[in-house]
């Protein structure tokens, strides 16, 4: 049968995964692959009446002393059920310290949002996107930064630094950056530390936004903004220029019109 690309129907299965020849399990059982409601899986053929799936994987070869795809197939359940169309997905990324999370439209669409501090965020999307990686950035239709604290925002520097080739090509690529307009001012804390501050009605209030933090002069950043910057200005979109840098606020619900068509 032609490989196809399907769409599974059913909440959790669990199958046995082996080595892969010409598309078909062959070989000691590698690991257990758990598969989820909505995942898309490539159906390469049937064995004794079951699905074949095959995965790809990039995986370290010590052998190589570099990184190498890795294929492998395993068979699903005979009752197993599909659908037509992906589904919502949001990936919650153990990032430690702070927030990470990864939404994947039904049509594709990736959005990031924060990334944590360390490089979890990059070493997550290096191994489950591997399938991706082994052609091409892992593309975002936005990065979404949440507020000015490091621990949101400081693993975006590294997923957005990092590459995928010893070429020096890029891990991601982004069409948009969002942001609050918030930067955190070196050596400054508390009611200082984003810049100058009005007092509404006894609350305090930082008025000192920025559209776009690669044109804020370096002074007026302490190191994770500075790193972050420069990050930014290396950043390319698919096309190979740069991506839109916009501070939103409430209600700038346009700036999302390329969910539009989404359905969701």
């Amino acid at each position: 049968m032609a490989v196809e690309t399907r769409f599974l129907e059913d909440d959790i299965i669990r199958i046995p995964t082996f080595a892969s020849a010409s598309g078909m399990p062959t070989g000691e059982k590698l690991k257990t692959t758990t598969l989820f409601w909505g995942d898309q899986v490539r159906i390469t053929g049937k064995h004794d009446g079951q699905h074949v799936v095959e995965f790809q994987q990039l995986e370290w070869s010590e052998a190589e002393g570099a990184y190498k795809t890795v294929k492998y197939a395993g068979l699903l359940p005979k009752k197993t059920t599909f659908r037509d169309d992906s589904v919502l997905k949001v990936r919650f990324v153990d990032i430690g310290q702070g927030d990470g999370a990864m939404v994947e439209t039904p049509k594709g669409q990736i959005l990031f949002i924060d990334g944590g501090e360390e490089e979890h965020m990059r070493r997550y999307v290096r191994v489950a996107y591997s399938h991706v990686l082994r052609t091409k950035p892992l593309h975002c239709a936005a990065i979404i930064v949440t507020h000015g604290d490091a621990d949101h925002f400081a693993g975006l520097t590294h997923l957005v630094n990092a590459t995928r080739s010893s070429k020096g090509d890029p891990l991601v690529t982004a069409d948009r950056v969002f942001h609050n307009g918030l930067v955190k001012v070196a050596n400054a804390s508390g009611a200082t530390a984003f810049g100058k501050t009005v007092k509404v009605d006894g609350k305090t209030y930082a008025v000192e936004l920025e559209d776009d933090l690669t044109k804020v002069d370096d002074s007026r950043m302490n190191k994770p903004f500075k790193d972050w910057k420069e990050a930014l200005m290396g950043l390319k979109n698919k096309d190979g220029k740069k991506p839109k840098i916009q501070r939103l606020e409430y209600g700038d619900d346009e700036a999302f019109d390329f969910l539009k068509d989404e359905g969701i």
